[in-house]
């Protein structure tokens, strides 16, 4: 799994000097950058972001495994709840057990997968500045943003998230 980097340049300006340095000193191919502005905007030059990353189809899969994992958590404690009426010791434990997997899990994204949205930068967007969203490995992280915050200073780092090359997310 990625980690997809948020960073906000005031204008495309700022950006393309950093999408430059980002592919010859950091090696990142434009595949893994993504540059979004409001519509109607001029990114020429910039690696553009697809329709599925404009739209955060990243984010909406997060809240569905969120809600499923929820689901499946609720339905297991509805499942308990009969089993322990019906004196179903076995099926008491099964429906114990998923739900330990459930909060487990849950618990495990909330706490060690970072989660920021699209959304937050409406406003950044709004006004005419430029997200660029950086795809890379976990362990590129920090050079990422040092390279960044220091030979860019006009760019606002916006957080990190998760991203997978699967789907063109």
């Amino acid at each position: 799994m990625l980690r997809r980097l948020y960073f906000v340049f005031p204008s495309k300006l700022e950006a393309q000097p950093a999408v430059d340095e980002l592919q010859s000193r950091q090696g990142i191919s434009t595949r893994k950058m993504h540059a979004m502005a409001r519509p109607g905007e001029d990114l020429e030059g910039l690696p553009r972001a697809t329709a599925r990353q404009s739209g955060d189809l990243r984010a909406h899969i997060a809240w569905w495994l969120w809600e499923t994992d929820l689901g499946i958590f609720f339905t297991a404690l509805l499942a308990l709840c009969v089993a322990l009426y019906a004196g179903a010791m076995v099926w008491a434990i099964v429906s114990l057990a998923v739900m330990i997997i459930s909060f487990v899990s849950g618990a495990l994204y909330s706490m060690y997968v970072p989660e920021v949205s699209l959304t937050e930068f409406r406003d950044a967007l709004a006004h005419g500045e430029v997200v660029l969203m950086v795809d890379v490995p976990e362990r590129k992280v920090a050079d990422i943003e040092h390279c960044i915050s220091h030979h860019h200073p006009s760019a606002v780092a916006g957080g990190s998230s998760w991203t997978t090359s699967l789907f063109g997310i």
